[in-house]
């Protein structure tokens, strides 16, 4: 408890105390790096405590669908422990809890809502950052030079860099999110990388780079539709037979082209396969949108100037029926596959007015 902060030590004993009279847990994760670590802490720490894991669920992004799935089959004494997800969509958590007792431990922007069967562990709930402070890594050695800072993890005695190491498990979770990837990254957080799963991470990573080569061509060929305050590109159902974090991760390279205006937001859209591992088929036709912020306009985010990506994207797909959340330089979202032009609008409305809200337009260059 003593590299807790001391305002969320009472939550985190409650959370504990539920936890050892708990009948049964379903483990709910996010497909990314911090989602397998945290994951994994989570396994580590329920196997300590002789807790029982019905089943682990890996998911881009909590579904309402999803949400009321988990929750129709709990009975009373059992929790669903939700880590890496969960704070954006307390509300809808809530709304389908019956008798069990509900655990969130996330450090994504969170909406402020209490429940007696809910523990809500968030930084951002105790005036910490969700983006600066919580950090999924506990090995860490800071090696210094005149202009960079390097961090290298000692990972089961495998040493590399520690976005070397999160790319790695991305990778796994997110483009083998058919092929059991998510499973494979978690047990790799455990036991560390065996050859197995190293050979599975290299054919992985060989996808991922064929996909995003097309991926870029694809955009090159086609351009960047443009508006005012927001870029965009629609890859269609090329990504569709690996996992939806796939467009964000190709957003987060794309960012950084000379294609990319810097001054704007940047969003990618992406025809999302309805078929949850472990927990059946969506009923319904989505899209994945996954939007950044490039180098210039995340200065002027972090100094106040531009508003932050995570509330508008959570206000934009709301408002056309999706949901999003995120943080301030990186959100995504889900929205019906016939509803892209009607979000880009609503993101404009949705800038446009925080701008003018904070008057903030002689700080906006176009």
């Amino acid at each position: 408890m003593r590299l807790i902060p001391e305002a969320m030590r009472p939550e985190v004993a409650k959370a504990k105390e539920i936890l050892k009279k708990a009948n049964m847990v379903t483990l709910v994760y996010h497909d990314d790096a911090d989602g397998v670590c945290s994951a994994a802490l989570a396994m580590l720490g329920l196997n300590k405590l002789r807790v029982n894991i019905r089943r682990k669920i890996c998911l881009e992004k909590l579904f309402p669908q999803a949400i009321k799935a988990i929750h129709s089959e709990q009975a009373e004494n059992d929790v669903v422990l939700y880590v890496d997800l969960g704070s954006p969509h307390v509300d809808k958590v809530i709304r389908e809890i019956k008798n069990e007792k509900v655990i969130i431990i996330d450090h994504h922007d969170p909406k402020r809502i209490t429940s007696e069967n809910v523990i809500h562990i968030n930084p951002e709930l105790y005036g910490l950052t969700g983006e600066r402070d919580a950090e999924y890594v506990n090995k860490v050695r800071v090696l210094r030079s005149r202009k960079t800072v390097r961090y290298y993890v000692d990972f089961h005695g495998l040493r590399k860099p520690h976005t070397a190491l999160s790319s790695m498990l991305s990778t796994m979770a997110s483009i083998g999110y058919y092929n059991g990837g998510p499973e494979k990254a978690v047990r790799s957080c455990i036991e560390g990388f065996s050859e197995d799963i190293l050979k599975f991470h290299d054919r992985m990573k060989a996808l991922k780079s064929e996909l995003f080569k097309k991926a870029y061509d694809k955009v090159y060929a086609h351009g960047l539709s443009m508006g005012k305050y927001v870029q965009w590109f629609d890859i269609g159902d090329l990504f569709y037979n690996i996992g939806v974090k796939s467009i964000g991760l190709f957003t987060s390279q794309l960012k950084y082209r000379r294609i990319v205006d810097q001054e704007k937001y940047l969003l990618g859209f992406m025809k999302m396969n309805p078929n949850i591992p472990g927990l059946g088929k969506l009923e319904g036709d989505f899209v994945k949108v996954s939007g950044r912020t490039p180098p210039a306009l995340d200065e002027k985010v972090r100094k106040g100037t531009m508003p932050g990506l995570g509330k508008i994207m959570t206000e934009a797909a709301e408002e056309v029926g999706g949901f999003a959340d995120g943080h301030d330089f990186a959100a995504s979202g889900i929205i019906g596959a016939n509803r892209i032009l009607a979000f880009i609008e609503k993101f404009e409305e949705k800038v446009e007015e925080k701008i003018e809200r904070k008057g903030l337009f002689k700080y906006f260059i176009k």
